[in-house]
């Protein structure tokens, strides 16, 4: 039988045979002209088998395709866009999308081509269950934005060296090619960013597409050496490729390559310590160095390194880091930070260089002292480069011992040494003032530092080195030293009253003289003025004089004229000798008294006087007869009594021959 169908193309004609129930009972039959048309002559999309839309079919209405309910049918390149499940791709009336569950997809709608628009702009496809945008020719995206190729399939932003980009579901190129993977899964990259690809026979390559001898995927696309053992790979300061074997390591970072060189993460090589294994700073990160940067910890800090270059690592063997800001944390000078140059040498905030001393925490800044060749710390003490304190006179100059040797306080220590190792003596327990000599000199201890050295070389008689390292006698009394005139040196022992006395027994003045005692107590002798009587001696014998040179008068046998103590000298302008109280002593001629260059006492006229003493106070007198005159013309004796006279002034004298004294005694 042949059924006869009315269609917009004309009449046309159909076997029954060829008819087709669909499922709500109506029939489709393919006509001579080879295509689908409905009883009603709808043409129906579809060559043998109707495209159906909600059971009912698809048909074209001459601006596309269109099911029963007015619902449209998406095309690419005129043909209908279908749905992994084989279901059309529909739009609502509006040109809407509507997703496989129905859901209207606002982002993406139909043109009157009946094509499908991203946003109004790009052209969109349908690729199994996927919406695939073309953002431009080969770039591609999903509906989430995620970039993907033609087929949809999602691409990471990683791509091997010659393009191929890696997909996020199989973790291999687009051509099925697999990428290495790290310990968590994760795509392998070189430092430029291309993925590490393999051979077709599962050979890695190199950044530059060779191979890379001894490394190979194994079926988790992990790398793994001919031992079986996992690796990774970096790029190493000349660009070549290098196998990462790791290293047990609370930090991870810690890696060998094959020749079994420390490298951290990035391939670069490590610093090593003096151990041979390698250096960390205090946080235990390690240290590498590029060729054309300053060496720095694998968290990108910058490390303090010496001039040399080295780094520098303080006691416990840690190198020296700084923070993010290049600054050294705790470090000051000038109460201001220390910080690195782009070297990694540290510098003030004036750019000074600075030496670290890192024996302490946190490191103690010094700079150079131009004018001795040291260092000042930030605290103004001067040190060696080393960082011994050295002992410095009240106007900052460094303490030299007599070879030229730095007087210092070592590291940790309160006991002053010179640079050679000897011990240096103190002139205060307390406050560990060194004792030096009137040059400047420190005095130094015998090499076992139980004997005072004298400035001579030789070891000060009667004195020994105390536990406090001061001068002390056998006794344990505190001493001081003083170089004497010939040479030699004498302990000496305050005794109040600005004398001494040394280890013979003597009473001594500061500088070591040896003091006139008072016959009578014992005491020093002194002028008015609380000057002391020294004596010294010469070719001609013991001598007198002031402990500041001044002369003092003696009698005619050279001894000292004292009274209560108290000595004559002369006065500043040389025209007057003074008496025990400061005053002149006036002559029987009524004039000043001199001194002679024997230091003799004598009138204006050169008569020598002699000293009487009358009320505690003495009494120039002159020789004549067998008496003495003293200044008012009466005659005395030679101690200064008066004599009495006759009417003739003859000496009167008693019955047993004595001289009578005025008031009727005898000179007895």
């Amino acid at each position: 039988d042949v059924v006869i169908l009315d269609t917009k193309a004309g009449t046309l004609y159909a076997a029954s045979s060829t008819a087709c129930t669909l499922p709500d009972g109506r029939m489709v039959f393919k006509a001579s002209d080879e295509h689908l048309y409905t009883e009603k002559g709808d043409r129906v999309y579809g060559d043998d088998a109707p495209l159906l839309c909600d059971g009912l079919p698809v048909v074209e209405d001459g601006c596309g395709l269109l099911c029963a309910d007015g619902k449209r049918v998406a095309l690419c390149e005129g043909e209908p866009l279908v749905w992994s499940s084989g279901k059309p791709v529909l739009c609502s009336r509006e040109g809407v999308l509507l997703l496989e569950d129905g859901t209207r997809e606002e982002r993406c709608t139909m043109d009157k081509g009946g094509r499908l628009l991203w946003e109004g702009m790009y052209a969109a496809s349908i690729v199994g269950d996927e919406i695939v945008v073309k953002k431009r020719p080969g770039v591609y995206s999903t509906s989430r934005n995620e970039p993907c190729n033609a087929e949809g399939k999602v691409l990471l932003p990683i791509t091997s060296t010659d393009g191929r980009y890696v997909l996020a579901s199989t973790k291999a190129l687009e051509d099925g090619t697999p990428v290495a993977l790290d310990k968590d899964g994760e795509v392998l990259t070189w430092p430029t960013g291309y993925a590490v690809t393999c051979s077709a026979t599962g050979a890695v390559l190199d950044p530059r597409g060779a191979l890379l001898l001894g490394v190979l995927l194994d079926a988790d696309q992990h790398l793994k050496i001919d031992s079986g053992e996992h690796v990774t790979l970096a790029v190493d300061e000349q660009n070549e490729a290098v196998v990462l074997i790791p290293v047990e390591h609370p930090s991870g970072n810690l890696f060998t390559d094959m020749k079994g060189t420390y490298r951290n993460k990035h391939g670069t090589r490590l610093v090593l310590s003096k151990d041979g294994e390698p250096l960390t700073d205090e946080a235990n990160h390690f240290i590498a160095k590029s060729p054309a940067g300053p060496l720095e910890t694998d968290d990108h800090r910058m490390v303090a390194v010496l001039p040399n270059g080295a780094p520098i690592v303080t006691p416990a063997g840690h190198a020296l880091s700084s923070a993010k800001d290049s600054t050294l944390p705790g470090v000051t000078y000038d109460n201001m930070p220390v910080t690195l140059d782009a070297r990694g040498r540290p510098i003030a905030s004036s750019g000074t260089p600075v030496t670290l001393l890192t024996d302490t925490t946190p490191p103690l800044a010094m700079v150079a002292h131009p004018q001795t060749g040291l260092f000042v710390d930030c605290n103004g003490i001067l040190r060696t480069a080393s960082g011994d304190s050295v002992v410095t006179t009240k106007g900052g100059n460094p303490v030299r011992g007599r070879g030229g040797e730095l007087v210092i306080f070592p590291k940790g220590s309160d006991t002053p040494l010179l640079e050679g190792g000897a011990a240096v003596l103190l002139k205060d327990a307390q406050t560990k003032e060194v004792l030096m000599w009137e040059d400047g000199s420190p005095v130094t201890a015998s090499s076992d530092g139980r004997h005072v050295i004298g400035k001579d070389g030789k070891k000060v008689h009667g004195v020994r080195v105390s536990d406090a390292r001061t001068v002390i006698t056998a006794q344990g009394a505190q001493a001081t030293l003083v170089c004497l005139e010939d040479g030699t040196t004498a302990a000496l022992v305050a005794l109040g009253g600005g004398l001494f006395r040394n280890t013979d027994g003597d009473t001594c003045t500061a500088a070591g003289a040896k003091v006139a005692l008072d016959p009578a107590t014992g005491e020093a002798l002194k002028a008015h003025d609380g000057r002391v009587v020294v004596e010294r001696e010469s070719l001609r014998g013991v001598f007198y004089e002031l402990e500041d040179g001044g002369r003092v008068a003696v009698g005619s046998n050279g001894e000292v004229l004292s009274l209560g103590g108290k000595v004559c000298v002369p006065s500043d302008d040389g025209r007057a000798v003074l008496d025990t109280f400061g005053n002149p002593l006036v002559g029987p001629d009524s004039k000043n008294c001199l001194m002679d260059e024997t230091s003799a006492i004598v009138t204006s006229r050169k008569v020598p006087v002699h000293l009487g003493v009358r009320d505690g106070c003495f009494v120039p007198l002159v020789k004549e007869g067998e008496c003495y005159v003293d200044r008012g013309g009466e005659k005395c004796l030679a101690s200064g009594a008066r004599v009495d006279t006759t009417e003739e002034g003859e000496v009167l004298r008693a019955s047993n021959g004595e001289v009578v004294l005025k008031g009727g005694y005898t000179a007895d």
